[in-house]
C-alpha cells in the first residue's frame, strides 16, 4: 500500500483485539512516531505506553 492508498482508505477504529502488541513493535512504532516532521526541529514528543488495562481505566478518571 502506497501512502496515497493509506489516507483515502484510513478509518477510525472502535474496537479491539485483546492481543498483546509485542515490544520490538512498540518500540518500532515510536521511532515512526519520532520521524513525524516539527517546527525548527523542536521534536517535542511525549510517548506513554500503558500496557495495564487497570491503568489506562484509571487515567480516564482524571485525564479525557
Amino acid at each position: 500500500m502506497n501512502t496515497i492508498e493509506a489516507i483515502f482508505s484510513r478509518r477510525s477504529i472502535r474496537r479491539f483485539k485483546a492481543d498483546k502488541i509485542k515490544q520490538d513493535d512498540l518500540i518500532f512504532l515510536i521511532k515512526a512516531g519520532m520521524q513525524a516532521p516539527s517546527a525548527k526541529n523542536y521534536q517535542p514528543w511525549h510517548f506513554i505506553i500503558i500496557t495495564d488495562k487497570t491503568i489506562l481505566r484509571d487515567i480516564t478518571r482524571f485525564h479525557q
